[in-house]
């Protein structure tokens, strides 16, 4: 994949399209920045499927049930909407929710919009410079409904929904484990002594035995020690589209 010093943010699979990863990717080549799709047999030959702005950062992606990719934009505070079967990203919801704040970690400036999920014909979106979950009603016709804070509190990079709502999320610079019931309530699943070193990702073990396990990517931006952790939870993941 020609990124040209770009930065591969998102991944997604396509199970609209034989299961094949659709990628994020960051990059001031105007040639590289976009959407991606990386064949599942052999993990060659990958095609540009959508271009993006050289100044857009890309980073969670999920699809609906339908097929349509949604890419959170760090940098621009707004969502991409790509749909199935085309080959230009629109802006699907834009706005200060959804935008950085101009705070840093070492350095680093955190994210605006960043994870992503979809949970009955809405879509969550972690804000994680402003520590909160936006939630965005997906309407009949596929436009956006009226954003608003879902939670706060929480300096969320990547989350996960297990069945019965409970949502697991991954702090990043606290590096932390926590899970956030329907309700609001706020609990430490794991942390720093856990092993979590600026956690990023997290997904449900999709195996069928395993689906109460969480699975964690270590060293986001910040870390020395990339690595894969896995949680048990007492909760059944949700199932993605």
């Amino acid at each position: 994949m020609p990124t040209a010093g770009g930065i591969t943010v998102g991944v997604a699979i396509d199970a609209h399209h034989d299961n094949d990863l659709d990628v994020a990717v960051r990059s001031a080549d105007p040639n590289a920045a976009g959407i991606w799709r990386v064949p599942r047999v052999g993990f060659d030959r990958p095609t540009r499927i959508a271009a993006l702005p050289t100044v857009s950062f890309p980073n969670g992606v999920t699809f609906d049930a339908d097929g349509n990719l949604y890419v959170a934009d760090s940098d621009l505070g707004r969502i991409w909407r790509l749909a199935r079967g085309a080959s230009q990203a629109t802006v699907w919801a834009q706005g200060p929710l959804l935008s950085p704040t101009g705070e840093s970690f070492q350095g680093f400036a955190l994210p605006g919009a960043n994870g992503l999920k979809i949970r009955s014909k809405t879509l969550y979106v972690s804000n994680t410079s402003t520590q909160t979950i936006i939630a965005i009603p997906i309407r009949r016709d596929g436009t956006s409904g009226s954003m608003a804070v879902r939670f706060s509190g929480v300096q969320i990079d990547d989350f996960a929904f297990a069945v019965n709502g409970d949502l697991y999320a991954t702090e990043n610079p606290p590096s932390r484990l926590v899970r956030i019931t329907p309700c609001g309530v706020i609990s430490t699943v794991a942390t720093a002594t856990d092993g979590l070193e600026n956690p990023s990702d997290v997904a449900f073990d999709p195996r069928p035995a395993h689906r109460r396990d969480l699975l964690v990517t270590n060293s986001a931006y910040f870390g020395t020690h990339p690595s894969l952790q896995e949680f048990p939870t007492g909760r059944v993941g949700q199932h993605l589209p």
